[in-house]
């Protein structure tokens, strides 16, 4: 399942495993180191899962704020929200990043909600 934080997204995927050679089940997180501002991804295959155990690479410098967001409905209130935080067996409705980062301009923000 989907386990989220505001600076960590971690999901079930398929990966293309150097380990094992193949494209195989596992699972991806990317989180955010705020002390480097950089947003890393790490590719974990289900062995690796397993142990524990995996690398990151960065994929994105210069990340000045990076936060995560979770759409869900709730049945209790009839309505619709965010959460900074998901830990449910459902997977949510929507994801929502938003970043700034800093370039020669200065900062720019950038928001990406995925369905």
């Amino acid at each position: 399942n989907l386990l989220g934080e505001e600076n960590k997204l971690e999901f079930p995927t398929y990966i293309d495993s150097t380990r094992l050679n193949k494209n195989t089940v596992g699972k991806v997180i990317y989180f955010y180191d705020s002390q480097r501002e950089i947003l890393n991804r790490s590719p974990l295959d289900f062995a690796q899962v397993y142990e524990g155990i995996g690398t990151y690479q960065p994929i994105l410098r210069k990340v000045k704020s990076l936060k995560f967001e979770y759409y869900f409905y709730d049945e209790e209130k009839k309505e619709y929200g965010w959460e900074e935080t998901w830990s449910r067996e459902e997977f949510p409705l929507a994801v929502r990043v938003e970043l700034e980062l800093a370039n020669h301009e200065g900062l720019q923000k950038f928001t990406k909600t995925v369905h």
